[in-house]
């Protein structure tokens, strides 16, 4: 399915925005009947109820909200420091797993690339290495520091475990250094996929900053 929309998309069979709607489509879709606990780094070891259906691609609704809207795939340091917006909005990975391998069907589904699988889940190659600085033990209180640092944005709102890799200290530290911060800590049902394990709570914290009016 990926591949035939690839080749309406070259031969100028859709029309500007077709084929970014159809691949949406299918990346729901697919999810919807994937054999997973959640990732697709964890199959299941039996054919889940969900994965025994037909795949469907179904009209996703459209709205127009009046606006200009754009959508990035670039370094949130570089967006932040160019991009003029009147909130900037944060929720970065908390610990060592890096989207691009845990996630990393979808991510073939959306780049149509044919990377060579590896190992039991599939994961390719060049994706079971650590990219985002924020998965790095060493490496995270610094990238946050950076991009806090290169961010116009008058107001900042941050969500982040409490667990995360990042202290709270250091995050609090950090945004305080550019304006009054407040913070709230939500305690939400785990993320589970079985009926023990969902009777768990954790905790995540909302940060709230006002930056200080340049002088």
């Amino acid at each position: 399915m990926r591949a035939e929309m690839a080749r309406w998309d070259a031969g100028r069979l859709l029309a500007p925005g077709e084929a970014d709607y159809l691949l949406t489509a299918l990346i729901i879709g697919a999810d919807a009947v994937a054999n997973t606990a959640g990732t697709y780094y964890a199959y299941l070891k039996s054919w889940d109820r969900k994965a025994r259906r037909p795949i469907t691609l179904k009209p996703l609704a459209l709205t127009d909200n009046g606006q200009d809207n754009s959508c990035h795939l670039a370094d949130a340091r570089e967006l932040a420091a160019t991009v003029n917006t009147d909130l900037l909005y944060l929720d970065p990975p908390y610990n060592a797993r890096d989207y691009a391998g845990y996630y990393h069907l979808p991510e073939t589904l959306a780049r149509g690339d044919d990377p060579e699988p590896t190992g039991r889940s599939g994961i390719p190659r060049e994706r079971r290495v650590i990219r985002s600085d924020f998965c790095r033990p060493t490496m995270a209180s610094t990238a946050f520091r950076r991009l806090i640092d290169a961010s116009v944005a008058p107001r900042i709102l941050m969500h982040y475990a409490v667990d995360g890799l990042i202290s709270h200290e250091e995050i609090m530290d950090t945004l305080s250094a550019i304006g009054p911060t407040q913070q709230h800590d939500l305690v939400v049902r785990s993320y589970a996929t079985d009926q023990t394990a969902a009777a768990k709570r954790s905790t995540h914290r909302i940060y709230w900053c006002v930056r200080r009016a340049a002088v």
